[in-house]
């Protein structure tokens, strides 16, 4: 599934079970937090079973169905047997700690909806796909879910945080039906709070997020709680390099098939000099610094639906410039058709944003969380500059780009930024005008 991804949640079964495929037949949808995607059958063979269904949350490595292979026993490559799943397989009094309360005790009104996935609230609530069913099952809502403070890991829900919550719960319903005078019913917590109220004269329209842009939401979220940005700017004289461009890009097409675009270029000269900054290719886990080998590069690619998926280029530094232009063009066109891997929008190191493509001049991005820098590229404009020539300044007509690299304040200092930065431009600037194709 690539690295980072833990879960992935069932959209549709494509077959039933019965059913007879054959190999590289699409079985399934799924998604994560990154790309929808297909599973696809490992050989020709038969559906026995179906263990989660649609709208199931799997965690990577769980059995999702039994598959026979065409000519194997059926009693050794799929036996008949009942998964059980993971909210029967707690101990005994732990059951009895989590069984629903009678009737007569007041419950919080159970979601029309599913919880979210994992992290779906940032740092310090995270719920396990087990944690989630016991809250939906016993009716738990969301608002008293974020009020448990979790003791594991950064702050996670715990099942003892959860265990003590409804004990504490319990506790406290006793109490107040002793309070309540017969006949009344108890007024829950959420009821006790007025909903918000969405506007609804003619002048506004109510559009709820799709879950891609709920996924992009919550993810610009954590990466501001979580890091604190700091944004370098370089502008860059790129005049050299865009009449190489336009000199050669003809003929780069006619020979690799794919265009020559600036997008190739700027991944090129990232990677190569991220080779020479180690402490830019980094992430942080905790107090550790984690320094990644290998420099995976991540470019932001806007979706037809206006929404925005980061393709990754893997050991990037170790591919040429026709290698790269031909990686990306294959990359980008299959991510505005949703036909992108989950290992393809995983593991990335550093992230690459062309705000050029939509005449922008600059910006400030936000980190694409766990890596530890961004960088974001303008358009480049024709203007009047001071330029050497022939020893003596004078006014000439340039091509200048400003770039701005975001990057993670708690280990990467303003000098590391900015000598990364100027580096990147540096090697943009003084691009041979004789290079080859």
């Amino acid at each position: 599934m690539g690295e980072g991804i833990i879960e992935a949640s069932i959209i549709r079964w494509l077959v039933g079970e019965g059913s007879t495929v054959e190999q590289d037949t699409p079985l399934v949808e799924i998604a994560t937090d990154k790309v929808d995607s297909e599973i696809f059958a490992p050989h020709k063979g038969k559906i026995r079973k179906i263990v989660k269904k649609e709208g199931d949350i799997a965690k990577v490595g769980e059995t999702i169905a039994l598959f026979q292979p065409e000519g194997t026993p059926e009693d050794v490559s799929a036996p008949d047997r009942e998964i059980t799943p993971p909210s029967e397989q707690m101990p005994e009094k732990e059951t009895e700690i989590l069984s629903p309360q009678p009737q007569s005790t007041p419950t919080e009104k159970i979601p029309s909806e599913p919880y979210p996935p994992a992290k779906d609230h940032g740092p310090g609530f995270f719920l396990s796909p087990f944690l989630r069913k016991v809250a939906q099952d016993l009716g738990i809502g969301m608002e008293s879910l974020a009020s448990i403070k979790g003791t594991g890991h950064e702050g996670r829900i715990t099942r003892e945080d959860l265990y003590a919550f409804l004990k504490a719960r319990q506790q406290g319903h006793e109490n107040l039906s002793a309070e309540i005078p017969p006949g009344q019913t108890p007024i829950s917590a959420d009821q006790e709070k007025p909903s918000a109220a969405i506007p609804g004269d003619e002048d506004t329209e109510v559009i709820p997020m799709d879950r891609v842009r709920k996924i992009i939401a919550r993810n610009m979220v954590k990466s501001k709680f979580t890091a604190p940005h700091v944004t370098s700017f370089y502008e860059a004289d790129l005049t050299t390099l865009v009449n190489w461009r336009e000199s050669r890009k003809k003929d780069f097409e006619a020979k690799y098939g794919v265009p020559l675009t600036f997008t190739a270029l700027f991944i090129e000269a990232v990677a190569q000099t991220l080779a020479h900054f180690p402490g830019i290719n980094v992430s942080v886990e905790g107090e550790t610094i984690l320094r990644k080998k290998n420099i995976n590069i991540g470019v932001a690619t806007a979706l037809p639906d206006g929404n925005l998926i980061v393709p990754v280029l893997h050991k990037a530094n170790l591919l040429n410039l026709s290698g790269i232009a031909i990686r990306l063009n294959d990359l980008v066109a299959r991510a505005r058709q949703g036909a992108l891997l989950p290992s393809e929008t995983s593991g990335g190191t550093f992230t690459i944003t062309n705000l050029g493509m939509a005449e922008s001049l600059t910006g400030t991005p936000i980190i694409n969380q766990p890596e530890s820098a961004i960088l974001a590229i303008g358009a480049i404009r024709r203007k009047p500059a001071v330029v050497l020539w022939e020893g003596k300044e004078s006014i000439g007509i340039r091509s200048l780009c400003v770039f701005s690299l975001s990057y993670d304040h708690r280990i990467i200092d303003g000098a590391l930024g900015g000598k990364f930065l100027r580096e990147v431009a540096r090697m943009l600037e003084e691009a041979s005008p004789d290079r080859p194709i």
